[in-house]
């Protein structure tokens, strides 16, 4: 970390005492703008909710109480002693869905948070020459694709969402689905057709590592429409297409 990192997450750490010392008053003067953001935002019940750079949480204590039940909030920040406040202050609440997690927003990369802080069906996050990094998310009702890659293995883990996974020997059958969630992870070894389908209310967020790449270094689609598209212009001779068996 550069000395100015250091340096600023010691002015955070420092100025979380007064921040909770003097919470009410704080509470009071951004509590229009705090309620106006999370309103905007429209929580609903079973999201997954990231609050970066969250300070002593208020905002995103807000948005908690409207994604109950089944929603979580991860409250993040860069200084462990604003976190502590922020710990403090849930608790007080009687807040239970909220999960505290240091993150330094400037510098590194949390996977998960950068998987549910997603919205593009496909970005590339990370590429070297054996392996490969991207983020997912997949509206409601929609599906990543049946597709078999016939040259690289990849696992892929869900951090948000309900849905099911397909498997098949051939593109003409799936012969396994697995309903998954939150937490699932999933190996697909090279030759196997595979699907996974959002069956819940709120997005699907996946991440997934292939090995070796499967896409340029920078792929944004935002659309399954766009990956779709890029597919058609530049077809790779190793990744296989078919309409899914449950839809033929």
């Amino acid at each position: 970390m550069s000395d100015y990192r250091k340096e600023s997450r010691a002015r955070w750490g420092e100025a979380a005492q007064g921040w909770e010392a003097h919470a009410e008053q704080l509470r009071r003067v951004t509590m229009p703008v705090s309620t106006w953001m999370v309103d905007a935002i429209g929580p609903q019940p079973g999201y997954t909710l990231l609050e970066l750079a969250a300070g002593p949480g208020e905002t995103g204590f807000l948005a908690a109480e409207m994604i109950r039940p089944g929603g979580t909030l991860i409250s993040s920040d860069i200084a462990p002693e604003m976190l502590s406040a922020a710990q403090r202050r849930a608790e007080e609440l009687g807040l239970d869905n909220v999960r505290f997690k240091q993150i330094d927003a400037d510098s590194s990369i949390d996977i998960e948070a950068a998987t549910i802080d997603n919205t593009d069906f496909r970005r590339v996050l990370f590429t070297r020459q054996h392996l490969q990094l991207t983020v997912m998310s997949i509206p409601p009702g929609e599906r990543v694709g049946w597709e078999m890659h016939d040259h690289l293995d990849q696992f892929l883990r869900i951090e948000s969402g309900t849905g099911r996974l397909m498997l098949g020997r051939t593109g003409d059958e799936a012969t396994e689905e697995v309903a998954v969630t939150d937490d699932w992870a999933m190996i697909i070894p090279a030759g196997t057709w595979h699907d996974v389908v959002n069956e819940g209310e709120e997005p699907l967020k996946l991440y997934s590592v292939y090995g070796p790449p499967d896409h340029p270094d920078g792929t944004v689609h935002r659309t399954k429409a766009d990956a779709e598209a890029a597919e058609e212009e530049e077809p790779s001779e190793h990744d296989h297409h078919a309409e899914p068996p449950d839809e033929e």
